[in-house]
């Protein structure tokens, strides 16, 4: 029985997250300037994530050297 359940559950959750995914991609579709924008701000936000983890890699930053 539980493990019915929690087939149950994981079946609910996928038809729900397939769900909003084609909500989110016919918004997209219907609002193109919208998805573009939201490109742009994911893309900017993965070189600034990527920018933070190498800082961390080299340390941080301390000026220019004279």
């Amino acid at each position: 029985m539980k493990k019915t359940g929690i087939i149950a559950i994981l079946g609910g959750l996928a038809v729900w997250a397939l769900y909003f995914i084609v909500i989110f991609w016919s918004f997209l579709f219907a609002h193109p300037f919208l998805g573009l924008a939201l490109i742009a701000i994911i893309t900017g936000t993965v070189i600034i994530i990527l920018d933070i983890y190498k800082e961390k890699e080299n340390g941080p930053f301390r000026g220019i050297k004279k």
